[in-house]
C-alpha cells in the first residue's frame, strides 16, 4: 500500500511539472519576438539618414506599430507575433514634414504645411490664364529630402528564434531645376534674390502605396544670378506630378522693378521662416513647363529650361519703369519647344 500511495505522489508531482510548460495557442500572439531588420540601400546607395523609422501594420487590423533606429542600417526588435505590412521612412531632418492618418498603410500621407501670408488668389491676381477654379487652392512649404520603403507582408512566428526583415529604401522627393538663358538686363539682378512659384505639383506622398497624392500645390522657390552671369538659377524639392490628374505646371517669377527691391530668403519662403514678400507691385513673368515637367526623363531629377527673358532695367534717373503700379505688370514668354 505504501508502494502505492509513493507511485501516486510521484506520477501526481510530474503532472504538475507538464503542466507549468503548457500554453494555449491563443496566448502566442501575447509574445514578443525578436525581428532584425535590415535596411539594403541598393536603391539609393548614397543616401545618408541618421536614423530610420519603422511602421508595422497588423493584417488584421488595429493601430500599427512604430520603431526608431539611430542609424541607416536597421537593428534588432521584439515584434509580437503576428502577420504585418512594413512601411519605413528617414526620420532625421523630418521638422518640415506633417503626417495624418497613420492608422492605415494604404492612407498613410506626408505633406507639407501651408506658407503663411500666402495664397493662390493674391499670386496669380491678373493673370489671364489664372481662374479661381484653378485646383491650386494653396501654397505650401517645399518638403526637404525623404527616403520610403514598403516591400510587401511578413509573418513573425512563435518559438521562430529571429525573424529577418529585409526593407529597400528609396528616394521619395523630387529634386527640380531650373534655369532661364538669354535674359536682357541680368546684370542688375546679380545681387538680388528672386521670388517664384511652381504650380501644379502635388501635395504629398502615400509611402505605404510608393505614390504622390493627387490634390495639386503651389510651391515657392527662390532664383538668382548664377555667379558668371550667363543664367538666373533656381532649385526646389517637390512630392512631384500627379500620378492620375493632369496638372499643368507654370513657373511665375516676380520681378522688382526698383533697384535693389525685396529680396526672399530661401529657408523663410519654404520653412516659413519669414514674412511672405509684398508682391503688389512686382512685374511677374508666366512660363508654362509643363512638356518639360511631365515628359523630363527621370521623374526624380527633373531640369527646366527656359530661352529668353527681356527684363526692366532699374530706375536711373527717373529711366525705367516707375516703381508705383495700380496692377501687376504680367508678361507672358512663349517657350519655343525643340
Amino acid at each position: 500500500m505504501k508502494t502505492l500511495v509513493k507511485y501516486i505522489i510521484i506520477m501526481l508531482a510530474a503532472t504538475a511539472a507538464t503542466g507549468c510548460t503548457h500554453k494555449d495557442l491563443g496566448e502566442e500572439a501575447d509574445e514578443n519576438m525578436r525581428v532584425r531588420v535590415v535596411f539594403d540601400w541598393k536603391k539609393s546607395p548614397d543616401a545618408t539618414p541618421a536614423s530610420m523609422s519603422l511602421y508595422l501594420y497588423e493584417r488584421s487590423g488595429g493601430k500599427p506599430l512604430r520603431y526608431v533606429f539611430d542609424n541607416r542600417d536597421g537593428g534588432i526588435i521584439s515584434v509580437p507575433v503576428g502577420h504585418y505590412d512594413a512601411v519605413a521612412m528617414s526620420s532625421d531632418n523630418t521638422d518640415w514634414a506633417m503626417v495624418r492618418n497613420t492608422e492605415q498603410k494604404e492612407n498613410f500621407e506626408i505633406y507639407t504645411d501651408e506658407v503663411d501670408g500666402m495664397n493662390v488668389d493674391d499670386l496669380n491676381e491678373g493673370l489671364e490664364t489664372y481662374t479661381s477654379e484653378d485646383p491650386d487652392h494653396a501654397v505650401v512649404k517645399t518638403p526637404d529630402m525623404l527616403w520610403t520603403a514598403t516591400d510587401g507582408t511578413f509573418d513573425v512566428n512563435f518559438g521562430v528564434e529571429e525573424t529577418l526583415i529585409t526593407l529597400y529604401p528609396d528616394e521619395a522627393i523630387c529634386h527640380y531645376t531650373i534655369d532661364i538663358y538669354d535674359v536682357e538686363n541680368i546684370d542688375y539682378l546679380k545681387d538680388m534674390t528672386l521670388f517664384s512659384t511652381f504650380s501644379g505639383m502635388a501635395g504629398g506622398i502615400y509611402p505605404g502605396q510608393e505614390s504622390a497624392t493627387d490634390n495639386s500645390m503651389t510651391l515657392p522657390l527662390t532664383m538668382k544670378v548664377t555667379d558668371d552671369g550667363s543664367s538666373i538659377h533656381g532649385e526646389f524639392m517637390t512630392f512631384g506630378e500627379c500620378p492620375d490628374i493632369y496638372r499643368s505646371n507654370n513657373l511665375h517669377l516676380y520681378v522688382f522693378p526698383e533697384e535693389g527691391g525685396p529680396s526672399a530668403s530661401p529657408e523663410g519662403m519654404t520653412r516659413g521662416g519669414e514674412e511672405a514678400p509684398d508682391l503688389s507691385k512686382a512685374h511677374a513673368y508666366a512660363f508654362d513647363v509643363s512638356d518639360q515637367a511631365h515628359n523630363a526623363s527621370d521623374p526624380k531629377h527633373v531640369h527646366i529650361v527656359i530661352h529668353g527673358l527681356s527684363l526692366p532695367r532699374p530706375i536711373h534717373d527717373g529711366g525705367g519703369l516707375k516703381p508705383v503700379v495700380d496692377d501687376w505688370l504680367v508678361e507672358y514668354i512663349d517657350i519655343p519647344m525643340k
